[in-house]
């Protein structure tokens, strides 16, 4: 008897035990683990592309031409044979692409001597001595195919001379290196060709005299050269360097035409 007394004694005081622990000595659970933020890394901003403008201007010193009224060569009269150009880049499709327009001038004056000269479509004449100019203009666009500033081109080129025969036109396919004008020292170029370039001529004199007669020549044009500037902040720039055409008689051309020279010029860019 008296141990079930001492037992449920037992028994009562470690209930009373438990029930006056604090309740911060409990057993509780394990709180959850906490997720590690996960940290948002923005993309790479694509590469800057700049876009320049640029004119210049310059003399031939002097010009090579050969053709049926310089044979053998003549050279072009100093400081008034001359060149022009201007350029500028923009962005097409969202600034994914690189496009660009560019116009090119080119004067050629010479001197023709008196003489005997082959005629469109055959025959010959002769011919007093007079200043012979001439004189082409080409509108070129293309599209950016490869830095730096290398491009397709497309090209249409119309010329003109002060001698009798008709303004020429024709379409050609080429390459461009532009010049990197934001540099202190820069090199560019092209190359274009004109399968057909073409007129009609009516003859004044000569066996086909009052004939319509249409001509032509498959044309090779090209110049390259360096730009200097004194700093890469200054918008001014030397230019110099070498340009020219091969033209080769097609329908009824009188000749082989060489017109080349080297040049000097200034401009400003951006």
């Amino acid at each position: 008897m008296k141990i079930r007394l001492l037992a449920v004694a037992a028994v009562a005081c470690a209930a009373i035990f438990v029930g006056t622990q604090p309740a911060g000595a409990q057993n509780t659970p394990a709180p959850a683990p906490t997720a590690t933020p996960t940290v948002q890394i923005p993309p790479a901003l694509p590469p800057l592309i700049k876009h320049e403008y640029y004119a210049e201007g310059g003399y031939l010193v002097p010009a090579i031409v050969c053709n049926e009224l310089a044979t053998p060569c003549a050279h072009g009269d100093r400081y008034r044979s001359a060149t022009a150009r201007a350029a500028i880049e923009f962005p097409v499709a969202g600034n994914g692409i690189t496009a660009m327009l560019k116009v090119d001038y080119r004067r050629y004056v010479y001197q023709h001597q008196a003489g005997f000269i082959n005629l469109a479509g055959g025959g010959t004449a002769f011919s007093p001595v007079f200043q012979a100019r001439e004189q082409d203009f080409d509108i070129r666009a293309g599209v950016r195919a490869l830095e730096p500033r290398l491009y397709l081109g497309l090209s249409y080129l119309r010329e003109t001379n002060n001698y009798g025969y008709p303004s020429m036109r024709g379409y050609g396919l080429g390459l461009e290196k532009l010049p990197d004008v934001d540099q202190t020292f820069s090199v560019y170029g092209s190359a274009y060709y004109y399968p057909r370039v073409d007129g009609t001529y009516t003859q004044p004199i000569g066996p086909n005299a009052g004939v319509p007669l249409h001509f032509a020549y498959h044309r090779f044009r090209y110049d390259f050269g360096v730009t200097l500037k004194p700093s890469s902040k200054s918008p001014v720039f030397i230019d110099m360097g070498y340009l020219g055409d091969h033209t080769r008689t097609a329908d009824n051309a009188p000749a082989n035409v060489i017109r080349a020279g080297p040049f000097v010029g200034i401009g400003i860019g951006m």
